[in-house]
């Protein structure tokens, strides 16, 4: 039921708009078009349904993103709050099961230097292309 929370807005008017994030507009086509193409990522990354995938960015479009094409996929979200200090989110990735953290770049420095990213097997960096090593760029 969720993976098609999009398509009776699609069916209206795809040109609608539908989420305002940093004072932009993104209509229904256009998140259909990130979801989709989110989720052909995470396939490529070797992610398969029940899958976990960790989440740890702020409010704002490549969240909902991530929801849609997660929903699409029958993965499993685990929404962490933004505002945990590393060792909560090493904490709660630890305990998760989850198979990758989706995470903001901004928080990258400060987990890498609380050792918790080592909890999942795989990074993917919004917002940037993150440092070089197993973290992966995932934009939406």
């Amino acid at each position: 039921m969720l993976h098609h929370l999009l398509s009776r807005a699609l069916a209206i008017d795809p040109s609608r708009p539908l989420v305002e994030s940093d004072g932009a507009w993104t209509t229904a086509a256009e998140l259909e078009r990130l979801a989709s193409r989110l989720a052909s990522g995470l396939t490529a990354m070797g992610l398969e349904e029940g899958d976990r995938v960790a989440l740890l960015l702020p409010n704002r479009l490549e969240t909902i993103v991530c929801y849609l094409a997660c929903f699409r996929m029958h993965l499993v979200v685990v929404p962490l709050d933004y505002e945990y200090h590393p060792l909560q989110v090493g904490y709660a990735l630890g305990h998760s099961g989850a198979s990758i953290l989706v995470v903001d770049h901004e928080r990258i420095p400060g987990l890498e230097e609380a050792g918790v990213l080592t909890a999942v097997p795989r990074v993917a960096v919004v917002g940037s292309e993150g440092p070089p090593g197993r973290h992966q760029p995932f934009t939406a």
